[in-house]
């Protein structure tokens, strides 16, 4: 029997009430706090077996129906993907009696958010489409959709119809009221602009989005905002932002998130050259990843991982064989982007133990860079092109390459109105960089070495400093420099060359 004793009208009411709770705090974060609201109602409604239609009523089955949904919700955060899909099971078998299109679309799109979260995007997309179907005008159940698909689609990089669906979320929101969809709409328009490459514009919808609600789903907001100031080069705002996300998402234990927040980290940690952070991030994160059965982030950690281990140090013969594998597991789940990184990775180390040969077929694979293309991703290319050009003793090829890629950088830095900006997207072509001075300084010849100087300073440049530096001796090499630098211009105007 699915209940211990009769449901009365009131149980149902409150049960109702417990539900309503329940999703406010899913959609504040607040996935423990909703798990317990859902399993309070279920409790209350004596549920202790699947549905049996023989005792079945329409207000029992619409209300277990719905508080299994969004205690599958709170499960996906907390516990994983596969829990959540076996009480999102549940939950449709007890609303397959009932004759409701808005309930069925919100069940089947419920499933298809927890599919998203787990990593599963194409079930997740056709999932998103369904629940659509079975709504015949708009409301606050189709503008969920409309945003879970938008971010979907922000995700795979299909920004058109992200686009399309985010956008027509606000206008929907606004015109209904929903304040709360707005700030997420607006939020997940950030997320696409960031992956446009529009990185002011991406900051300042999710500033935007973080302003109108001062609770909602505030550690993911921090979270994306540290992925946009780090792809600035803004490492310690970054570093600053993720403490934030940390702090608001723990309390809630949201496994999925706080493998983000760790993973992204990981990934300042490597930009910052501190590599052992990084290893050790990176690894958590693919751990937490694997332990829940999302395959979509683990490869992403895992990607990020052996960028660390290469840094740090670790043989390339014991790399090359799970950057192959991650290349070709990315490309069959339809990420193309993180497939070309891998496959980069895969041609650096190709070239670390002398198979130029291999190295070549990988370089030929993953195509050349384009200027849609993450700055990471553009600037990695150049410099495994350069090592590719450089073992063939092609030197000039090799000044072309880096050239391009330094040209690549400043069109970047372009897009930042402030200097701070300009500045720290450098971090970005620390390496490219350190190539171009290098083989300036292999000619021998003071005019090479100036060229390239100057070249690594137009991209690194800041405002100059009005206190002097705190070391000493550093300080009066600055002024002993500044003293020469003016009496060569006091020469150039007395008529000397």
């Amino acid at each position: 029997m699915p209940f211990a004793e009769p449901v009365t009208d009131r149980r149902l009411l409150l049960a109702d009430g417990l539900h309503r709770r329940a999703v406010r705090e899913n959609a504040n974060g607040h996935a423990a706090r909703g798990e317990q609201l859902a399993r309070r109602g279920l409790n209350l409604l004596a549920v202790v077996a699947n549905h049996d239609p023989s005792v079945c009523a329409p207000g029992l089955c619409r209300a277990v129906a719905r508080l299994l949904a969004t205690s599958a919700k709170s499960t996906v955060e907390i516990k994983g993907v596969d829990p959540a899909l076996d009480l999102m099971e549940r939950s449709l078998s007890w609303s397959r009696c009932l004759d409701d299109d808005t309930l069925t679309a919100f069940l089947v799109s419920q499933r298809a958010l927890i599919l998203f979260r787990g990593g599963r995007v194409d079930e997740a997309e056709r999932g998103f489409g369904r629940a659509l179907s079975h709504l015949a005008e708009t409301g606050i159940d189709s503008i969920r959709i409309l945003l879970n698909r938008g971010a979907l689609y922000v995700e795979v990089g299909d920004l058109v119809r992200a686009r399309a669906d985010l956008e027509r979320g606000v206008r929907e929101s606004r015109r209904l009221g929903y304040e709360q969809f707005e700030r997420i709409a607006l939020h997940n328009l950030g997320c696409l602009e960031f992956t446009a490459g529009d990185l002011p514009a991406a900051l300042r919808l999710i500033h935007q989005g973080i302003e109108m609600d001062g609770d909602t789903q505030q550690g993911i907001a921090y979270l994306d905002r540290s992925r946009v100031l780090l792809a600035a080069g803004l490492t310690d705002e970054a570093d600053q932002s993720l403490a934030k996300a940390a702090e608001l998402i723990r309390r809630d234990r949201c496994w999925q998130d706080l493998g983000e927040v760790d993973l992204t980290r990981g990934e300042v940690a490597l930009v910052s050259g501190r590599y052992a952070d990084a290893r050790r991030l990176a690894g958590r994160a693919r751990d937490r990843f694997r332990r829940h059965g999302n395959e979509r982030w683990r490869r992403a950690a895992e990607l990020v991982l052996l960028h660390a281990d290469l840094r740090a140090g670790r043989p390339p013969r014991r790399l090359l064989p799970p950057a192959r594998r991650l290349a070709d597991e990315f490309e069959a789940a339809g990420f193309p982007l993180q497939s070309r990184t891998a496959l980069l990775l895969a041609a650096e180390l190709e070239l670390r133990v002398d198979d130029d040969d291999a190295a070549d077929a990988l370089l030929e694979r993953a195509g050349p860079s384009a200027a849609r293309d993450p700055i990471g991703l553009r600037l990695h290319t150049r410099l495994v092109t350069a090592d590719r050009w450089e073992k063939r003793d092609q030197i000039r090829k090799v000044r072309r390459v880096i050239a391009r890629g330094l040209t690549d950088l400043a069109t970047y830095q372009a897009q930042f109105g402030g200097i701070d900006l300009q500045s720290a997207s450098a971090v970005h072509g620390v390496r490219l960089v350190a190539r171009d001075l290098g083989l300036a300084m292999r000619t021998g010849q003071p005019g090479p070495v100036l060229a390239a100087v100057e070249r690594s300073r137009a991209v690194s440049s800041r405002i100059r400093p009005v206190t002097p530096p705190a070391d000493e001796r550093t300080a009066e090499l600055l002024a002993d420099l500044r003293r020469q630098m003016d009496s060569s211009e006091s020469a150039a105007g007395g008529g000397r060359p």
